[in-house]
């Protein structure tokens, strides 16, 4: 169903930081608002990814596969938060399980329609994919810094050597557009 939602619900959702209230109204008629119940999937790692959503209230975790054939909890996404959002930037699959811990009220922004906005040169648009960017370089900057710890902490250096080395690679090759 279409979003009829205020501009100030997405205050200090930080991909929305700074953008003014009359570009917010413009973003919101791009998106759809959607509920899950406890425990209902957003979506799955490895399915196509269409959108990016917005969580107004509850929470979601998000989960990994990796290698393996079990999940591997990652986080806990609240409310403020954007999933999906490298959606908006590339083609792809999603990297990774979402999935509604509580009852939850998000904001579904489809691919499609946002890149029609920005076919079309919007302004607003265009405000929104550089506070993405950001978002996405502090996520990578954190990333970097976990993948430092996890250097400075191997016991076991040759062991360790071709997961951390993997590491780099995704996040420091693969990552680049």
């Amino acid at each position: 169903m279409p979003a009829n939602i205020s501009p100030s619900a997405l205050d200090g959702v930080a991909v929305f930081s700074g953008i003014p209230e009359a570009d917010l109204r413009v973003l919101l008629v791009l998106a759809e608002e959607m509920e899950l119940g406890a425990g209902e999937q957003l979506f799955s790692e490895d399915e196509p990814a269409d959108a990016f959503y917005v969580v107004l209230e509850g929470g979601v975790d998000v989960s990994s596969r990796g290698n393996g054939s079990e999940d591997r909890f990652l986080s806990h996404l609240s409310t403020g938060t954007a999933i999906g959002e490298t959606s908006l930037l590339t083609d792809g699959l999603h990297s990774v399980t979402a999935r509604a811990t509580e009852q939850t009220k998000l904001l579904r922004f489809p691919d499609k329609r946002f890149q029609e906005l920005l076919d079309a040169g919007s302004l607003p648009g265009y405000r929104l994919v550089a506070n993405l960017a950001r978002v996405l370089a502090a996520r990578l900057r954190t990333a970097g810094d976990h993948l430092i710890d996890l250097e400075a902490k191997q016991s076991t250096p040759v062991a360790q050597e071709d997961d951390l080395d993997r590491l780099r690679k995704i996040f420091f090759t693969d990552w680049r557009l």
